[in-house]
């Protein structure tokens, strides 16, 4: 059996982790977020989920008694070859969402599982396909009023007041959250990867 450690400090993945009824601890990896360019977006991703991977166990490992295993992901909104990060302000935030408006927009979420007992890691990309109706600019002021779309990419929180705004979505409800769990624990499964 092994302990999960989740090395992000985002509320949503450590959500979506509990609601599976998966015990974790939590480590920020406190790296750069950049990206590879030199990669494809999903190679960059899974790169960049790595890097977060083993900067926790860089620093962390020591304290660990258990086998463990890190899990590690990022995320990103996609639209028309651009990534629409997190908004540094409300200005950005209304410019994400003007965009996204109306229109069909990606969402992917590359995540690592790392077994630091047998070395082995494990990395994927899982997209999905988001579809925005149109949005009101009294709907806009609203939301941007709120807390909710300054620390998401894209600017909106689908398990939240965003989600008033997709009008569809494929895939997985989750990995536009933040982590792909159906896939996470598929991965965990066909490895035997038992968390306890």
């Amino acid at each position: 059996m092994y302990q999960l450690v989740l090395a992000s400090q985002s509320p949503r993945r450590k959500e979506i982790l509990q609601n599976a009824n998966i015990p974790l601890h939590t480590f920020s990896s406190e790296i750069s977020e950049n990206l590879n360019e030199n990669m494809s977006l999903d190679d960059a991703l899974q790169e960049l989920s790595r890097r977060k991977a083993s900067a926790v166990i860089e620093k962390y490992a020591s304290l660990w008694s258990r086998p463990t295993i890190v899990l590690s992901a990022d995320t990103v909104v996609v639209l028309d070859d651009d990534i629409l990060g997190k908004p540094k302000d409300r200005a950005h935030a209304k410019s994400h969402l003007t965009r996204l408006s109306g229109r069909t927009h990606a969402v992917k979420t590359a995540f690592c599982l790392w077994n630091l007992d047998t070395k082995e890691v494990f990395t994927d990309c899982v997209t999905s396909k988001v579809e925005f109706k149109v949005i009101s600019p009294e709907e806009l002021e609203a939301y941007l009023d709120t807390d909710e779309p300054y620390d998401k990419a894209g600017a909106y929180g689908i398990q939240g007041m965003g989600r008033s705004f997709v009008s569809s979505h494929d895939n997985s409800f989750f990995n536009i959250m933040g982590l792909p769990i159906e896939r996470v624990l598929e991965v965990l499964s066909t490895k035997d990867w038992k968390i306890s």
